[in-house]
This record gives structure tokens, C-alpha cells and sequence, in this order.
């Protein structure tokens, strides 16, 4: 095997290695996530027609609606919940997707 050949092959180790330690290690919410569970626990047992899509690092949720009135209550709801607790993002709702 040549010199670049072997610098290939241990280069190649070296990334499939860092992939497999990484994957291994486990992922922890930020404070800023946690924060934005709680909050949608909170809220999702008030409205029905809505469910939790993700929530991004910095605390902005993300939420599937059926209608005005289910996207309505619910930024209502989580708009308080922070209201003497620290600031989050304001929540991104998202109309659930139709059939062709």
C-alpha cells in the first residue's frame, strides 16, 4: 500500500470513529428546551387539535394545528406561561398538512 493510501485508510478510521463516539454519546436537552416542555405540558392538556412538532434548542416550539381557533388558543396559553418566567421565542404553529 503507498504512503497516501495508508493516510486515506487512517483518516477514515479517524471519521468513522469520531461518527461512532459522538452516536453513542447521549443528547441532553438545553435549559432552554426544558423550559419549553414544560410550558407545552402545560398548554397541550387546555387545547385540543394540537401536537407537538419539535422544539428548537433555543426554546421555540414548533406545533401541528388543526384551525384558527386551536392555533389561537394555543399561543394564547403558552404567551403567559412566561410571563414572570425567562423569555422564550415565540411559538412557530404549523397547519397541519392536507392529503393530495
Amino acid at each position: 500500500m503507498t504512503r497516501e493510501g495508508r493516510w486515506r485508510q487512517r483518516a477514515a478510521a479517524s471519521v468513522l470513529g469520531s461518527l461512532l463516539i459522538g452516536g453513542c454519546a447521549p443528547v441532553r436537552n438545553t435549559a432552554e428546551q426544558d423550559l419549553a416542555h414544560q410550558r407545552w405540558r402545560t398548554c397541550e392538556t387546555e387545547v385540543s387539535g394540537v401536537q407537538l412538532h419539535q422544539i428548537e434548542p433555543g426554546g421555540r416550539i414548533h406545533f401541528w394545528h388543526l384551525g384558527s381557533w386551536d392555533r389561537a388558543r394555543t399561543l394564547e396559553c403558552l404567551a403567559p406561561a412566561g410571563s414572570t418566567e425567562p423569555k422564550l421565542p415565540e411559538a412557530l404553529p404549523l397547519q397541519v398538512p392536507r392529503g393530495p
